[in-house]
Order: C-alpha cells, then sequence, then structure tokens
C-alpha cells in the first residue's frame, strides 16, 4: 500500500484498525499507532501544499513580469533603416487593408494588401514597405528627426492587421536616431609649481551630436599600457531649433605620473 493511498484513507475518516486489518499489519513498518500516520500524513500534506504554493508563486511571477519591448538598431540621421513585424494577416475580410503601418507622431504611414503597399509617404519616397500575409517590412529611406523633413521619426512603430480592426504589433519600442559629433576639439592646461607641472586639465568639446555625447579619456604610460581616467566632467547645452542638436564639454584633471600622453574617444 502507498503512502498516498494510506494518507488519503486516513483523512476520509478511516480508522488506523480497519486499514491494518485490510491490508495486513505487516505492510506497515513499526508504526503501530493511528496517531504516528496522522503526523506522516500530515507531514506529507504540507510537503505537497508547499510545492503547489511555490508553483503558484512561480506561475505568477511568469505571468505578471513585464513585456520587454522590441527594440530596434540606432540609425544615423539621413541613412536608412529596416523595421519588420511579424504578424498573421491572413484572415482579414477582403475589403479592408490586410496590414498597417503606423508611427505614434504622426499616425498612418503605410497601408498593404495583396496588391502591395501605399500611401502618400510611399509615393513620395520617404518609406518603402513589403508585404506578405505573415510578414512586412517598413524601409526608412532616410531617417529623420525634424518635423517638417516630413515628420520626426524618433518615435513608436506599430503595423496593425486588417486596417486598425484587428490585432497590433509593436515592431520597435523607438527608433533611436543618432547625430554624429562635429568640429571635436581638446585643450590642455597645465598646472605648474616652482616649474614642476603637477597637474593637468584636458577639456575637449564638441557641436552638434545627438543625443548626449560621452568622452572616455585614456592616459598612456611609459610602457605603452593605457588606463582610463573616470569621472569626468560634462556640461551640454541643447540647441532650440529642430531637430535639436547638443553642444558638448567634457573636462578631466589628473595628476601627472610619467604620462607620455592623452587620448580621447568620443562617443
Amino acid at each position: 500500500m502507498g503512502l498516498f493511498q494510506l494518507c488519503s484513507n486516513v483523512r476520509n475518516g478511516e480508522e488506523f484498525s480497519d486499514i491494518v486489518d485490510h491490508y495486513g499489519r505487516n505492510a506497515f513498518g513499526n508504526l503501530q499507532e493511528n496517531r504516528g500516520y496522522d503526523q506522516l500524513c500530515h507531514f506529507q500534506e504540507v510537503q505537497v501544499m508547499t510545492i503547489e504554493m511555490l508553483l503558484t508563486v512561480l506561475v505568477l511571477l511568469l505571468c505578471f513580469c513585464p513585456k520587454a519591448e522590441p527594440a530596434c538598431s540606432p540609425v544615423e540621421e539621413g541613412h536608412s533603416t529596416r523595421l519588420t513585424c511579424e504578424i498573421n494577416t491572413s484572415s482579414c475580410p477582403g475589403n479592408n487593408y490586410a496590414l498597417t503601418w503606423k508611427s505614434k507622431n504622426n499616425g498612418f504611414v503605410a497601408q498593404c494588401d495583396g496588391n502591395g503597399c501605399g500611401g502618400r509617404y510611399i509615393t513620395n519616397r520617404h518609406f518603402s514597405a513589403t508585404y506578405t500575409p505573415m510578414r512586412s517590412e517598413l524601409t526608412v529611406n532616410r531617417a529623420a528627426r525634424s518635423e517638417g523633413d516630413p515628420f520626426n521619426m524618433e518615435t513608436r512603430w506599430e503595423c496593425h492587421s486588417c486596417s486598425i480592426l484587428g490585432v497590433s504589433v509593436t515592431a520597435c519600442d523607438k527608433l533611436q536616431i543618432y547625430a554624429l559629433p562635429e568640429n571635436p576639439s581638446c585643450t590642455v592646461r597645465k598646472d605648474v609649481e616652482s616649474g614642476d607641472i603637477k597637474s593637468v586639465t584636458v577639456s575637449c568639446s564638441t557641436s552638434k551630436v545627438y543625443p548626449k555625447a560621452r568622452c572616455n579619456f585614456y592616459r598612456v604610460k611609459d610602457r605603452g599600457n593605457s588606463v582610463q581616467i573616470n569621472n569626468p566632467v560634462y556640461s551640454h547645452t541643447e540647441t532650440a531649433v529642430s531637430p535639436v542638436s547638443i553642444s558638448h564639454v567634457a573636462t578631466i584633471s589628473f595628476v601627472l605620473e610619467k604620462v607620455l600622453y592623452v587620448y580621447v574617444s568620443v562617443a
């Protein structure tokens, strides 16, 4: 007789002596008191309940964890990029567009069906698109952040099945458009005491970068080993015109310790 069967019989109200008489005393080893089996069954119940509680908590964690939004690769301003949407449109009615591309900033961008994709932004060649009943790709021919060119594309992108009557799928949580820094330059100021250079301050600046730039400073010692200098002080100034760009200054000071030279990378 198995342990679960025994515990089930005890919970259902059968007397321990009746179970022993039915199955034979040798089947139960040295435990001879109903109380001992009650304790054993109680322990088994606690184990089962604990496992069930752990499984419940695990299921709740899996259900309520926030779903990660799909990311897309950053694109340089003025360059092209491609967004992909996996969605089933095979059951859409024939009188509706099977798939619609939409941006959060500007609404409808392209509409597709079995004859291809169209819309004024497709006609004006700001975008191009391909479509099958299970997949669509939208090509941004020239990534832009200004409102009139034709609109700020640094936003959320979605596709909808059956025009907007079906399901929606996020193709890109936010399209990150960046601008490379212009006019980078650096200046060096030496702190001289009694004819000896005690410390050096390096300041580097760029203009028209987006988003905020980050400068990495390194010092190279006599054996050619480079060591990054941490915690530069930043100053960022945004332009008031669209698209927004940022002027950037990063400054770092350090004590001179047989440094051959300092090099800077801007990201």
